[in-house]
């Protein structure tokens, strides 16, 4: 609200909701989640029906969801497909959990748009690979190293590294 005012900008309205209780009247143009479809400890379709439900046409829902791999991922996405939200864009949010590194995945949904083809293996894999070299630079290994390291783990080898992750 506070940089909408600074810049000027009057013509948006946000709220604060709770997906799993409900929305205020819309339609929005756009419902955002960190967290909070997969967080609901009930129904997360009924959550998923209802932010779609508050969407105008073309609106989008963007989720920054815990979804840990590639099929939690594609069954989510498949479920809003299901309440007519076509999958119009994928990231992921890197993060490191002391030093383990994950990701989890930045999905966008448009209501009543064309769905586009993702490779979410590819982007699972892709976020953990570039997380394992930041772990590794942080521990002071040159990207000579690093690369050495992957082939050796891509050729079944064991690795050789500080131990400390699963990388």
């Amino acid at each position: 609200r506070q940089t909408a005012a600074e810049r000027g900008i009057s013509n948006v309205r946000f709220e604060v909701a709770d997906l799993a209780v409900g929305l205020p009247d819309g339609p929005f143009d756009a419902v955002i989640s960190t967290q909070g479809i997969t967080s609901v400890d009930g129904d997360r379709a009924a959550v998923v029906t209802r932010a779609a439900a508050a969407l105008r046409q073309g609106g989008h829902l963007v989720g920054v969801e815990i979804l840990p791999n590639a099929p939690a991922a594609t069954a989510f996405i498949d479920g809003a497909a299901s309440v007519g939200l076509a999958l119009v864009g994928a990231t992921m949010a890197p993060f490191e959990d002391g030093f383990v590194p994950g990701a989890y995945p930045v999905l966008i949904f448009a209501k009543g748009a064309e769905a586009i083809e993702v490779d979410i293996v590819g982007l699972y894999e892709e976020a953990l690979v570039d997380l394992r070299r930041r772990h590794f630079r942080a521990l002071g290994w040159t990207d000579e190293e690093i690369e050495e390291n992957r082939a050796i783990r891509a050729a079944g080898g064991e690795c050789n590294g500080c131990g400390g992750c699963e990388a």
